[in-house]
């Protein structure tokens, strides 16, 4: 079985279109991307698969400004770990942040 790995869900999409500066390439190629219709349609909406076939400077935009933040999540999450004090809650959040940032730095690698 072969696997588009360009392939994210409304919501990986409208989350990460959430970080973007919204005059930035990223944000636009996302905008535009979300007014097409999806790839595959979901159960719900925020599971609407959607092709990815930015231009190389898009996703490095996205790519760069998802890694920074995910960063930061991951540094609180440490943080809390190294405390004792981290939920459930931390954990869905961090690895959430980190899927995404590993698919948009796939995306950046392959060269959109």
């Amino acid at each position: 079985m072969t696997e588009n790995l360009n392939l994210m869900t409304r919501r990986e999409l409208t989350t990460t279109l959430g970080l973007m500066t919204e005059d930035s390439i990223g944000a636009a190629a996302i905008s535009s991307l979300l007014l097409t219709a999806p790839h595959t349609k979901g159960v719900t909406n925020e599971q609407d698969l959607f092709e990815v076939l930015f231009e190389p400077e898009a996703i490095e935009d996205i790519s760069c400004t998802v890694e920074q933040y995910s960063y930061a999540i991951a540094e609180r999450y440490v943080a809390k770990m190294e405390e004792g004090a981290q939920r459930k809650s931390d954990d869905d959040e961090h690895f959430f942040w980190q899927g995404l940032h590993e698919k948009w730095a796939y995306l950046e690698i392959m060269g959109g």
